[in-house]
């Protein structure tokens, strides 16, 4: 219905519902289900498509963010970077597939393609590099650096591992 105010979209569908205000969205479906969430940017088809309240999110890549729908104060860059993340909030994931099976984690930073890619509920972790904390599911309190750091914890809390597969 697009009855929000100060908002900026462009893509076919979207922004479709919104109602919120301060957001722009540019791709086809991104911020499509946006019914009340402020202060979202979504860059990318996809991006943000199912966000209804969430607010002070930052999607860019196809895909990112792609499902969430009340998680705030996110940052996701790169294509299906924070892909299944739902409800979790203060999350930071960069690289392709960054954070992809992330639902209820919060307060993560992953920096590098895959890095925290199995994570759902883990919190407070620091992925850095490709494939770091691959395997993490639950884990919380970590630090990995490195290609492929941490590669066999999965739910593993308060580690901190540097170097290759770790």
């Amino acid at each position: 219905s697009n009855t929000g105010n100060s908002n900026l979209f462009a893509g076919v569908d979207a922004g479709t519902n919104n109602a919120g205000e301060f957001n722009a969205f540019f791709g086809a479906l991104s911020g499509q289900t946006n019914s009340s969430g402020n202060s979202n940017s979504f860059f990318g088809s996809n991006s943000g498509q199912a966000n209804t309240s969430g607010a002070n999110n930052s999607f860019f890549g196809k895909d990112a963010g792609a499902t969430n729908t009340v998680g705030g104060g996110n940052s996701f860059f790169g294509t299906r970077a924070g892909l299944n993340n739902d409800s979790a909030s203060n999350n930071s994931f960069f690289g392709y597939l960054s954070g992809a099976n992330n639902s209820e984690g919060f307060d993560n930073s992953f920096y590098g393609m895959e890095a925290g890619f199995s994570i759902t509920t883990g919190a407070s972790n620091s992925f850095f590099g490709k494939g770091a904390g691959y395997r993490t599911v639950t884990g919380a309190n970590n630090s990995f650096f490195g290609t492929s750091a941490g590669i066999n914890s999965v739910s593993g809390s308060e580690n901190v591992f540097f170097g290759f597969e770790s």
